[in-house]
């Protein structure tokens, strides 16, 4: 009865505490994204018409979060958010078992649970002669981001791995590296140009807007002699309509927009979580069990957008259900171990 005294008082300290304390987790990762949650965005995102010039390289899809219409040119109120995302951004797994298991029957279950996967590798290690390293990364290539993520391994893939192998054999390291995207940020009017120097460019596009009588006009650009010229919607001045402007063009024409360029362009980040030789329920990430992650798994949950978890203090503070992402039963869970109630 005392313990459990004790775990609603710690309860009650936690719920108290969780809205002033701030130091704990806030904003560890605020400007990374995780595929799952980026899948998420995706949805809600408009991707950039094929043959954009904005491209760079044919193994990156560009999307945008159309946060704020564009009122009138004039504005300089145009932010909003842009993700290039690519296809080299592919998931891995690097795992460490030792020899004494039947590699071979391991082997042929992993290239089953992994049919898709471009390496699977099974090697002898140097440095322990009585261990095997496995690594397993899935088919990427010159292919959008969309369709690569099809294949991608995902953190449910790495935990059926991993109690697969831990069955099996004895595990030394199990390491799941993702790749997380951050966004870019832009606040120039979008403005969906053409080049007058390319050949009949101007005159085929005002050819083909009179012929379709579509509600466009061109406009030159002030002071650059000629040499950029915009195509707008007369009326509607959404963002996305400028977009649909640039594709119908691309698909009927095969003239390609140059569209815009990001004030900020979002980098590529990787994190590797450890899943064998953590500690559970260690939500802060900070290499002990304390109250302190009951807190940081609460604050995460109430608040997102100021407390975040790091990828690993996330991997960490998933030990309620059944990987099913951070709940306040992990924060209850957390306060359980704390009293030796498991």
């Amino acid at each position: 009865m005392k313990k459990f005294k004790r775990l609603s008082a710690l309860l009650i300290a936690s719920i108290m505490t969780a809205g002033t304390v701030s130091s704990l987790s806030a904003g560890a990762l605020a400007h990374w994204i995780d595929k799952d949650e980026m899948d998420k965005i995706i949805e809600n995102c408009f991707p950039v018409p094929d043959g954009s010039n904005v491209y760079g390289v044919l193994s990156q899809e560009m999307y945008i979060v159309d946060k704020k219409s564009i009122i009138d040119e004039s504005s300089s109120d145009y932010t909003y958010k842009v993700y290039f995302l690519s296809s080299e951004m592919t998931n891995r797994i690097e795992a460490q078992i030792s020899t004494d298991a039947d590699i071979k029957s391991i082997q042929s279950t992993v290239f089953e649970m992994f049919p898709n996967a471009e390496t699977i590798e099974f090697e002898q290690s140097e440095i322990t002669p009585s261990a095997y390293n496995i690594k397993i990364i899935p088919l990427n290539g010159y292919r959008p981001y969309t369709e690569v993520r099809k294949n991608d391994i995902s953190i449910d893939n790495a935990h059926e791995l991993y109690d697969f192998l831990n069955k099996n054999s004895t595990i030394n390291s199990f390491n799941f590296t993702e790749y997380a995207a951050t966004p870019g940020i832009t606040d120039f009017g979008l403005t969906t140009y053409f080049d007058y120097s390319e050949t009949g460019v101007y005159d085929k596009i005002e050819q083909y807007i009179s012929e379709k009588n579509l509600n466009w006009h061109i406009r030159q650009k002030q002071g650059d002699e000629k040499k950029i010229f915009k195509v707008l919607p007369d009326n509607e001045l959404s963002l996305k309509e400028y977009y649909n402007i640039a594709e119908q063009i691309y698909n009927d024409l095969g003239i390609s927009a140059n569209m815009l360029i990001p004030t900020t362009a979002n980098l590529d980040q990787e994190f590797t979580i450890d899943m064998h030789n953590n500690i559970d329920g260690d939500a802060n990430d900070d290499g002990e069990l304390s109250l302190a992650d009951a807190i940081s798994i609460m604050q995460a949950i109430g608040n997102p957008d100021q407390y975040t978890l790091t990828p690993q203090g996330k991997f960490n503070a998933d030990i309620a259900g059944n990987y099913d992402g951070i709940t306040n039963m992990d924060a209850l869970a957390v306060q359980k171990k704390l009293l030796n109630l498991e």
